[in-house]
């Protein structure tokens, strides 16, 4: 049976989830699992379509992120 995972990166739509979290408590905590590479429903939506449509990514879960992320681990607060 051929198959396909899809490895979605994080969704920047909930970016607005951690503004909200930070508007209520003064800080910006990012998720704490690594480096996030911030990705739209769009590009996602558009490298999915691509992805499924070729036959080259029979049994392959390929990674739907961006190149670089950014730390998880920093947080930042107002001044």
């Amino acid at each position: 049976m051929a198959y396909t995972w899809l490895r979605n990166g994080f969704h920047a739509s909930l970016a607005v989830m951690l503004v909200g979290a930070a508007l209520e408590t003064g800080e910006l905590a990012p998720p704490q699992d690594g480096p996030v590479s911030w990705t739209a429903h769009a590009d996602l939506a558009e490298a999915a379509a691509i992805t499924l449509a070729e036959e080259t990514f029979d049994g392959v879960t390929p990674a739907l992120t961006g190149r670089a992320g950014s730390a998880g681990s920093n947080r930042s607060s107002p001044g």
